[in-house]
């Protein structure tokens, strides 16, 4: 699309909320507040939420010139078409309330379509431009949060902050009820890539992040770490050395303890570098920071999301293993990743079911490849501690 402009081709302004019955007691200031912010961006920030309300007006002739409303895309050809219109020229936000608009009547698109669909089907509309741009990044980096509001920011910043800036940030809110979404939102560059998705578990919420990997590398990252500003670009320029069997590098975890809102210093995780599977496996780590290519975990169909019928929780030991059960791997042997500890966890939460489950995918691993060993594990205070292999 030409780029010339045709000046503002589209005004947008705030509106009123209304109830099924017309009624607007139940959006009182703070609603307004939070929609003011919401809508308040420069239009470059169309590529990662659609900030226009139900109050617009464009040209016509901005209109013909983006090419109209694409049908393809069905519930979001609407914020489609706003990223072809950001292209075309200005948009100017009117801060006056203008309309009035039914929210959640019986028919309304917000009523009768889930939200995790429209998120979806939004970013995948912004994603399809951005290649078409050739915004295409070297990595991309996935944050997995849950009701994650209070290291949100630092998690996210700390990516911003990279010595390297070639990459994209998808960021998935995994069925937060507390204000995760809205901390994101907070956020103003245009390399987030935000979706709200329906409470599930990492694994399945990481393999819809994998739909939004443009480039070569893929990073993992909780909503509650942080990373070195150094991370992706000594990763990079590691796995930019190696060679194509390589498929994931890992490096060293910097630990960091939580008590009453204080973060008090712990020690370095290193990473154990192995020769074989058999290793890694009596190993029994799950390193990070760890960076993929993108080529393996298509490969590998991405993370898996159940073993035995159940939904595995397991799934960073899993992927670790079904890693160099294709791959060579490679280690780094500095700190570049930053791991809070506070009573949270799911290692703290769920350490019964993580312990069951740690025993399921050491014997689903050793029983396809062969059944050469038989695990024998040690336990402290409930937790395995250790885990040794031994012939028949």
């Amino acid at each position: 699309m030409n780029n010339a402009s045709f000046g503002t081709v589209l005004v947008y302004s705030m509106y009123q909320p209304i109830d099924s019955k017309g009624a607007t007691d139940s959006f009182g200031e703070s609603w307004y507040d939070a929609m003011f912010e919401m809508m308040d961006r420069p239009k470059e920030e169309i590529m990662l939420t659609c900030f226009i309300g139900a109050s617009f007006l464009f040209t016509r002739e901005a209109y013909e010139k983006a090419g109209g409303y694409d049908p393809r895309y069905g519930l979001v050809q609407d914020y489609e078409f706003w990223i072809k219109l950001m292209q075309v020229g200005e948009f100017l936000f009117i801060h006056e309330t203008l309309m009035e608009y039914r929210l959640n009547g019986k028919y309304s698109l917000t009523t009768i379509t889930p939200l995790e669909e429209i998120f979806i089907e939004s970013m995948t509309a912004s994603l399809e431009h951005r290649q078409k741009n050739g915004d295409i990044p070297k990595v991309t980096v996935i944050i997995t949060a849950h009701n994650h509001e209070k290291y949100i920011i630092e998690c996210i910043q700390s990516v911003l902050n990279q010595t390297y800036s070639n990459f994209h940030i998808v960021v998935l809110d995994v069925g937060s009820t507390d204000q995760t979404l809205k901390k994101i939102y907070s956020v103003h560059d245009t390399r987030l890539i935000p979706i709200h998705l329906n409470k599930k578990h990492k694994a399945a919420a990481l393999n819809i992040g994998l739909n939004y990997v443009l480039g070569d590398y893929v990073l993992e990252l909780d909503g509650d770490d942080w990373l070195d500003p150094t991370a992706l670009n000594t990763m990079l320029v590691q796995m930019d050395s190696l060679p194509q069997n390589v498929g994931m590098v890992f490096a060293n975890r910097k630990i960091w303890f939580e008590k009453n809102g204080l973060l008090t210093e712990g020690p370095v995780y290193r990473g154990i570098p192995s020769s074989n599977k058999y290793e890694v496996l009596e190993n029994f780590q799950t390193h990070c920071p760890r960076m993929y290519r993108r080529s393996a975990l298509e490969k590998l169909n991405g993370w898996m999301t159940s073993l035995n019928g159940e939904p595995l929780l397991a799934d960073d030991f899993m992927m670790f293993l079904r890693i160099v059960e294709q791959f060579d791997i490679h280690w780094i042997d500095e700190p570049l990743y930053h791991q809070r500890r506070h009573n949270h966890d799911i290692t703290i939460l769920q350490k019964e079911l993580l312990n069951r489950q740690f025993r399921m995918v050491v014997d689903e691993m050793l029983n396809r490849w062969g059944n050469e060993y038989v695990p024998e594990f040690e336990e402290v205070d409930g937790s395995i501690i250790k885990l040794t292999l031994k012939q028949p």
